[in-house]
């Protein structure tokens, strides 16, 4: 609705690579704006068991300009931390709603 963005989703994700890398949603219809200090933000009401590790409050960020959703979670010292690939373990899915500006 006119320049903001809301995309409802469901991630299944059979496998994932174990590389280490950073979750990170991909594929959104559009840039977020370039305003600084501006961020989208990603809510998961649910993620499945098959997460390793006590990964609570999923969550995520857009950064200004991108188009893209960085997927974080809250570790046992209370620090938000990027999620990686090997916290999905062998498998794994959340529901999520992203919100952000686009230009």
């Amino acid at each position: 609705v006119g320049n903001l963005v809301t995309a409802n989703f469901h991630i299944d994700i059979a496998s994932a690579p174990t590389n280490g890398g950073n979750l990170v949603v991909t594929g959104l219809p559009f840039a977020h704006t370039t305003y600084s200090n501006n961020y989208g933000s990603m809510t998961v009401p649910h993620a499945s068991q098959g997460w390793s590790g006590a990964l609570t409050n999923l969550s995520g960020l857009v950064y200004p300009g991108a188009s893209t959703c960085n997927i974080f979670y809250q570790n046992t010292s209370g620090n938000m931390v990027a999620a990686t690939h090997a916290n999905v373990g062998a498998s794994g899915n959340f529901l999520a709603t992203i919100i952000y500006h686009t230009a």
